[in-house]
Formats: C-alpha cells, sequence, structure tokens
C-alpha cells in the first residue's frame, strides 16, 4: 500500500475476518494467502502457490498501479 501521509510504501497485513479500518491507504498489490484462494488448486501447498502468484505478475501493471497511487 501507498501510504501518502508518510511517503511511503507499507505492508498492510489483514488478519481472519477483522477489517482493520485504514484511511488514504493506497494498494499497489494484493494476495490473499486464506486457504479458500488457494486450496483447490494447491492443496496445502501455500508456498507454491506463493511462488506461482509471483511468477504470474505484470511488473509493469504494478508499476502503473504505484504510479498512480503516489498521485
Amino acid at each position: 500500500m501507498w501510504f501518502p501521509a508518510a511517503g511511503r510504501l507499507i505492508n498492510w497485513v489483514g488478519d481472519s475476518q477483522n477489517t482493520y479500518l485504514s484511511w488514504d491507504l493506497r494498494p499497489i498489490l494484493a494476495l490473499d494467502v486464506y486457504e479458500h484462494a488457494y486450496f483447490l488448486d494447491f492443496g496445502v501447498n501455500r508456498g507454491v502457490y506463493i511462488d506461482a502468484f509471483f511468477k504470474n505478475l505484470d511488473w509493469a501493471k504494478i508499476g502503473e498501479n504505484f504510479e498512480r497511487a503516489k498521485r
């Protein structure tokens, strides 16, 4: 997330069903690591799911997201 008030990127972690309110944070990239996101395709292999996630990122689009968030 881009945090304009601090002028920097931060990691924002949500836990279970808690919403953790946030203000003025701008998402750049999101990764869901709860079982519902990967279990059907990867079983208990969360690490393989995360590896596949990173192999399939469009870094140019993420860069665009970052530049847009900083505006």
